[in-house]
């Protein structure tokens, strides 16, 4: 099924901001369960070298969100 939302998110050592970013963006946006948007979050992180791997961690088992990682 085509989710009714698709969100890209670029990142590179934007640790701070990506964590803000992606908790307002769950909040915000009300999932399908809830009578919500059918969405995918689609996160690609550019190679980041501060803690942005901790902090897609907590996300990367989310069934709704997708994370590419590039070495540079």
């Amino acid at each position: 099924m085509r989710p009714d939302v698709s969100i890209c998110i670029l990142t590179w050592n934007r640790a701070d901001f990506l964590e803000v970013c992606l908790r307002e963006l769950f909040a915000s946006i009300t999932p399908t369960e809830a009578g919500g948007l059918s969405r995918e979050i689609l996160i690609m992180d550019n190679g980041s070298t501060d803690k942005t791997a901790d902090i897609l961690s907590m996300y990367e088992k989310r069934p709704d969100v997708r994370i590419f990682r590039q070495n540079k």
